[in-house]
């Protein structure tokens, strides 16, 4: 069994994305869907109503509360509230797999056969992820490589190749894991500058799984100003290394 995990922390794109959901190429009644509401209770009311719509075996809202509300924007503050969710959603998650997705990512309609294909070539995958663009002001994909798994002082950003091709860490805005793999990580002990999506990447490796990028499986990634993607922007890579702290190489 697939549990689908959309986190939702705007209404914006609901429309989109429940839209995509629902002529995602599944057999529907082998997939869960749980939705993950980090904002107000009118904003957990909406979400609730499209899940519980959805063609999908069993639907769930969470409403994740803690008073701080979902407006905090600088980058920190936000990488520290992933990490908070990811902790939230676990007590909530059957045995099988996740494709988690964020509310701002539209993906391609075979997005879960494709994964769950990766996954029947090669048991032994940590993770395996689409492709998306950045949207921090910085055109990037959210695919990494690092020098050394067991001791990182230097990590790479990826630009954009064909097939499948083994990664270290990537994103959580479209991709599968196992239930197991989700559940054990600890998403709080993360370094600030790469984030808790980063470090699941890691500690994945580090324990001997291999993870994967599909570069077929390419995303829109909707913002204020409009869909940015791999195809309509002008990619860069990004260089962290580490010395006392890890630091962005050209900040």
């Amino acid at each position: 069994m697939t549990t689908i995990v959309l986190y939702c922390s705007r209404e914006t794109y609901l429309q989109q994305i429940f839209a995509q959901l629902e002529i995602l190429d599944c057999y529907a009644d082998e997939v869960n869907l749980l939705t993950v509401v980090d904002g107000d209770q009118d904003l957990y009311v909406k979400v609730r109503n499209f899940t519980q719509s959805s063609k999908f075996n069993e639907r769930l809202t969470i409403h994740f509360d803690d008073n701080s509300g979902p407006t905090e924007r600088s980058i920190s503050t936000r990488r520290r509230r992933i990490a908070m969710l990811h902790e939230f959603t676990k007590e909530h998650l059957p045995d099988g797999y996740v494709l988690g997705l964020e509310d701002d990512t539209l993906f391609p309609i075979n997005t879960l056969k494709k994964l769950q294909q990766a996954y029947l070539e090669n048991p032994y995958i940590g993770f395996v992820q689409g492709v998306q663009v950045g949207r921090w002001g910085t055109p990037y994909i959210g695919a990494f490589v690092v020098d050394d798994i067991y001791n990182p002082k230097k990590i790479n950003s990826l630009l954009p190749k064909t097939g499948m091709q083994p990664i270290d860490a990537g994103g959580f805005y479209c991709y599968m894991t196992k239930s197991q793999h989700f559940k054990e990580h600890d998403y709080e002990n993360f370094d600030g500058v790469l984030g808790p999506d980063v470090n699941f990447g890691i500690a994945l490796r580090q324990q001997g799984f291999q993870n994967y990028i599909d570069w077929s499986l390419q995303t829109d990634h909707l913002t204020e100003k409009g869909t940015i993607n791999a195809k309509n922007v002008d990619l860069i890579t990004l260089e962290y290394t580490k010395g006392k702290k890890w630091r962005r190489n050209d900040q």
